[in-house]
């Protein structure tokens, strides 16, 4: 994990950037922002500081029964010149599968495994098993696992 801790001179609307392998992660420049990477050994990390320099915006709603469209965009600069962007946009319908690419916001999906796995109760039973697995350091583990599990599954269901 790399975390912005303080920065001088940026501009407002400044992006950070960061890389390590293949894996970019950028986020507005705030302090205590986190980056999350995969455990990996890497040799460097890079870094990139964007300003934003244009904004527009593309309507995706009342699209008909188009599945694919192409826009040009002109976007104009803070300096009052234009730049022009192209753009295919493809929808697709809701029987299509997901597109990997694009993935939710880690910390959203974080909050809510949290959520779940303690509402069931399985971070405390995988503590306590760690804990009972560390203790008796039997010589199968994953067989003692399994075994801890079937056990407090049957004593959970008799309560």
């Amino acid at each position: 994990d790399v975390s912005l801790t303080d920065f001088d001179g940026l501009p407002a609307r400044t992006y950070i950037s960061m890389r390590a392998g293949e894996t970019r992660r950028q986020a507005p420049a705030r302090t205590k922002e986190l980056f999350r990477f995969p455990q990996g050994s890497y040799r460097n990390l890079v870094v990139d500081v964007f300003e934003k320099i244009g904004t527009t915006h593309v309507s995706l709603a009342d699209n008909g029964d188009k599945l694919e469209r192409l826009e040009r965009l002109s976007v104009s600069r803070s300096n009052g010149t234009k730049m022009t962007v192209g753009l295919k946009l493809e929808m697709h319908t809701s029987e299509l599968p997901p597109n990997p690419a694009v993935k939710a916001n880690h910390d959203e999906v974080a909050v809510q495994a949290k959520n779940y796995l303690q509402f069931h109760g399985v971070q405390k039973l995988l503590q306590e098993m760690v804990h009972a697995l560390l203790a008796q350091k039997p010589e199968q583990p994953v067989e003692f696992m399994s075994n801890y599990l079937a056990k407090e599954k049957h004593r959970l269901t008799a309560c």
